[in-house]
């Protein structure tokens, strides 16, 4: 490897596939594309739309990349629970629109059994389907905690074996605390992208999916 590429990564390209972070000012920079400028507006980002970049910012998926396999099998479980917590809870209002619906069309009041029957049927289906989404969040949640603290750390690890395998002559072109600096702030912007924000991005976009679908499919 030069020592211009040194320069440019703490990482080596021994594993290409792998993302790499970056230590040092690019001096030439990257201005984001015309897509990502859309991107970031519509991510109310508005002010990375103008914001020259040190390094080119590597994809959301390559962060991935320094997981295990186990670390991945739970990224994949906190998604799919994710989106099925979003589905469920507009299920809830609609059974919710179903009792209304029980107490209005029986009038009969305390004495009629079929609207104690059907009550007593909904009220039951909507404390399992509660049970059932505080389980489905919290493993949600605790599957991508566990797997985003595991990333983080195999990070850190593989931040410190490339630092010993720097020479002199580039140690000598890093300011004082800089590096550490820099690991700790892109390791927290990590902790952030690949945490439990994933789920409740992915519960959201779910839950307002399946809200429309309700809505068009039942009037």
């Amino acid at each position: 490897m030069s020592k211009s590429k040194r320069k440019n990564s703490i990482f080596t390209n021994d594993e290409p596939s792998q993302a790499s972070i970056s230590i040092d000012v690019n001096e030439e920079g990257y201005e984001p594309s015309g897509l990502e400028k859309w991107i970031n507006i519509l991510l109310c980002r508005g002010d990375l739309v103008k914001e020259k970049l040190d390094a080119r910012p590597i994809p959301f998926t390559s962060l991935f990349d320094y997981g295990s396999r186990f670390d991945k099998f739970l990224v994949v479980i906190g998604i799919l629970l994710s989106i099925l917590s979003g589905i469920i809870q507009p299920l809830t209002m609609l059974l919710s629109g179903k009792m209304v619906n029980i107490l209005l069309l029986n009038g009969e009041g305390v004495g009629d059994d079929d609207l104690w029957r059907q009550g007593y049927i909904i009220v039951i289906i909507e404390a399992a389907m509660g049970v059932f989404l505080v389980i489905t969040t919290y493993i949600q949640y605790y599957c991508l905690k566990i797997a985003c603290a595991n990333i983080t750390t195999a990070l850190r690890t593989r931040f410190i074996q490339s630092m010993l395998r720097q020479d002199a002559a580039w140690w000598d072109t890093q300011k004082y605390g800089a590096i550490t600096s820099q690991l700790n702030e892109n390791i927290d912007k990590i902790r952030d992208g690949i945490g439990d924000k994933i789920g409740l991005l992915l519960r959201g976009i779910s839950m307002y999916i399946t809200t429309f679908v309700v809505a068009f499919i039942i009037d």
